[in-house]
């Protein structure tokens, strides 16, 4: 599949095109920039369930970047 352009005029018309592609062929694109456009509801629900992918899961990421904050969390 073709990198997926979502500055395109023709993706911006239209994406469905794009989204029913990448169902059939790249359900889990991972788009040249480094995140990734997950185009089946199992898959997306999934993702949205997972503790990992939620505010807990970012707390290390964030912390390693900016620091704990003022109150120690």
């Amino acid at each position: 599949m073709a990198a997926l352009n979502f500055f395109d005029p023709a993706f911006l018309e239209d994406p469905y095109p794009a989204y029913h592609q990448l169902r059939g062929e790249d359900p889990i694109h991972r788009h040249p920039l480094g995140f990734y456009v997950l185009t089946r509801y199992d898959d997306v629900a999934g993702f949205l369930r997972d503790p990992r992918f939620g505010k807990s899961g970012y707390q290390a990421l964030f912390e390693a970047r900016f620091g704990s904050g003022p109150d120690g969390a």
